[in-house]
């Protein structure tokens, strides 16, 4: 036992022979190593093991009959005369603990101590210890059966502390908050847990994790820290829960300055200083203490924090130092160069071949290596990515980190701007060189052009807005916003009539009422659809003259599309061979007409079909006057072959023959039937 000054000063000092004595009669009297209950051998001791079993509640179940170990409930249910809750008496008196602040290096750690008092907290409550008859030590009867009244006086936030795991105002709150967050596999939670104001706001998110888990690894390695006994005053200097014997420390501290003031955090030279005592600890296996305590992890998963998990994973062979990089980064290095060149060829290829197969799928052909070079970005993109992320697993240092990262990330962004360009051009390739189904293009095709530079100009802007979401001033993008904002109105008071031209674009692209080389009547003008750009129409009227519309009057009039009918006019002229008795003549006549009806059925014009004699040198002809289904290009070829199809058969049937020089413009070996010979239908 020590002397303790003070009293020497008082005159009231102890003799060296009394205090032999004393320290006789203690070491004599103490039981073996394993007699005592663990974790209940002393005052000291049992309260940081009710401490640490109320933090284990909150996930571990198992710990309840632990915790109801620590609390002398016979006497309490013996008075109440009804069974009690353990686990509430315990979280009420774990909330009364919290609200004392104890110190618990103060706390006796005698075994044999006579019944210890805790005292503290506003209301200077009282908690008292004693030793059972079986050597353990627990909270007492007396305490229990004050204790509601006790934690009836606490406020709202003494009562609910046990469960604020997201706060950051005490030393306690950051703490815990930074122990749960990790066992939980929430690293964003835990990354503002550290003060990263040194870190670029572009390589936070890379690093922070990484010093998260830098942190738990070594605590775990060194000392057993338990929520409760951190400070829970707001007000402070520092809190060190670690110092090395080298004075190397760990230590939070309360910001003054935005945007974290006021805010409990691990220091940013606690951060700094973790990169060169993290290795010491690599191999350690954990405190006992701490390996069997619920919020102990062995290490990071791989995805988790992948470069924790290499390192610490390494052998000592490879983490040499060899300059400013150990030996297992020079060799990553190296590696991580050669594949992502290999990764990028191989992307390339892949993204070639499945191009030229969906080329040739759907029947375009483009000029020889326009694909290669369209997709050469890809190439330069995905090996640069392949690099970012194998030197994120390498754990390299700090400092580099700092540097590297925000100008990769920015020049990984000018990869994607670049890559999204060149796909913009292929897209626009391809619709350039598709195979039209339809003899007329339609607007999308006049409009592909403007469209891509939209995309693109679309493309640029997001990229700008990440390159300055790297900068981490999101005042600057506030006021950038704000300007275009402005920019944006101005623009729109002065060109009020093109935005007007343009949405009515917009709105010919959505709804797409005509196509080029449709004929239309909008308003009193009557022509054929020429160009159609973004702010007007070009028609071309029967008189030969070109109108110009603009795209907001054909949006908000009315447009007749002729084009869009879904019928058409025939003339058709037939010579004959020879004539026919009239009786063949006339049925032949009445079944063109009765074809006609079935064909036209919603015609109310009876169809003109004539049997013309010969005149001079031209022959005895049938001449056919009618409306027949189908509108332009394929849909009225169709209708007419089908027609003259009909029409073939019923010459056939009646002995009815065309002559040789009309048979080219009929449709092929359907008119060469023999004379006479009926074929069915």
């Amino acid at each position: 036992l020590a002397q303790d000054p003070r009293w020497v000063r008082l005159g009231l000092g102890l003799g060296p022979e009394i205090l032999r004595e004393q320290e006789t009669s203690n070491n004599a009297a103490r039981p073996a190593a394993g007699i005592l209950p663990e974790g209940q051998e002393t005052p000291r001791a049992l309260v940081t093991t009710f401490f640490r079993l109320c933090e284990e509640l909150k996930a571990a179940r198992k710990v309840r009959d632990p915790l109801a170990n620590c609390l002398d409930l016979g006497p309490l249910k013996n008075r109440l005369g009804r069974e009690v809750s353990p686990v509430r008496i315990a979280l009420n008196l774990d909330a009364v603990l919290r609200s004392m602040d104890l110190e618990l290096g103060a706390i006796s750690d005698l075994w044999n101590d006579e019944p210890h008092t805790l005292k503290g907290g506003a209301q200077n409550t009282e908690v008292t210890m004693r030793r059972m008859d079986d050597g353990a030590w627990r909270f007492d009867y007396d305490t229990l059966l004050r204790l509601p009244d006790v934690y009836a006086k606490l406020t709202a936030n003494q009562k609910t502390a046990r469960e604020r795991n997201h706060d950051f105002n005490t030393p306690r709150e950051t703490y815990a908050t930074f122990e749960w967050s990790v066992y939980r596999q929430d690293m964003e939670r835990a990354m503002e847990c550290l003060d990263l104001s040194d870190i670029p706001s572009a390589a936070r998110n890379g690093l922070g994790p990484r010093l998260a888990w830098k942190i738990r690894y070594y605590l775990d390695r060194n000392k057993l820290i338990i929520p409760q006994e951190a400070p829970n005053q707001a007000e402070g200097r520092r809190w060190t829960p670690f110092r090395a014997e080298g004075g190397d420390s760990v230590m939070l501290t309360r910001q003054t300055t935005e945007p974290w003031k006021d805010r409990w955090l691990f220091t940013a030279d606690s951060l700094s200083r973790i990169e060169k005592i993290f290795p010491d600890v690599i191999g350690k296996d954990a405190l006992p203490e701490v390996a069997s305590s619920y919020w102990y992890r062995q290490g990071p998963q791989f995805f988790e924090c992948p470069a924790v998990w290499l390192h610490v994973r390494m052998p000592d062979a490879l983490r040499i130092p060899l300059g400013p990089l150990e030996a297992y980064q020079w060799i990553g290095i190296a590696v991580i160069l050669g594949g992502a060149y290999t990764i990028g060829w191989l992307a390339t290829q892949i993204a070639n071949i499945v191009t030229l197969l969906l080329l040739m799928r759907t029947g375009v052909t483009l000029p020889s290596g326009t694909v290669f070079r369209r997709l050469r970005p890809i190439r330069m993109l995905v090996a640069f990515v392949a690099i970012l992320w194998g030197i994120d697993m390498l754990d390299m240092p700090i400092h580099f980190e700092k540097a590297f990262l925000p100008t990769s990330k920015a020049f990984a962004i000018f990869l994607a701007l670049w890559a999204c360009y060149r796909l913009t051009d292929l897209m626009l390739d391809i619709q350039r060189n598709r195979p039209l189904n339809e003899e007329r293009a339609g607007l999308h095709d006049l409009l592909a052009p403007t469209v891509a530079s939209l995309v693109k100009l679309a493309f640029f802007l997001i990229s700008g807005y990440f390159l300055i979401d790297l900068l981490g001033d999101r005042d600057l993008l506030t006021r950038i916003l704000a300007g275009l904002g402005i920019v944006g109105l101005a623009i729109s008071l002065a060109a009020q009539d093109a935005i007007k031209h343009f949405f009515g674009t917009l709105l010919l692209i959505s709804e797409r009422p005509f196509r080029i080389g449709d004929r239309i009547i909008i308003d009193k003008h009557r022509g054929v659809v020429e160009t159609v750009g973004f702010r007007s129409t070009r028609i071309r009227t029967d008189k030969g003259t070109q109108v110009i519309l603009p795209n907001s009057a054909l949006a908000e009039g009315t447009v007749e599309n002729l084009g869009r009918r879904d019928r058409h006019f025939e003339r058709l002229t037939l010579p004959l061979v020879a004539d026919a008795p009239p009786e063949r003549r006339e049925a032949f006549l009445q079944g063109i007409r009765a074809t006609c009806r079935e064909m036209a059925p919603w015609s109310k014009r009876e169809p003109n079909v004539e049997w013309v004699a010969a005149f001079a040198d031209k022959p005895i002809q049938v001449r056919i006057r009618v409306w027949l289904p189908g509108w332009g290009g394929k849909s009225s070829i169709e209708g007419r072959y089908l027609f003259l199809e009909r029409v073939a058969l019923l010459a056939s049937v009646h002995g009815i023959q065309f002559a040789e020089d009309v048979l080219p413009n009929l449709p092929g070996e359907t008119l060469r039937l023999p004379l006479g010979k009926v074929r069915s239908a």
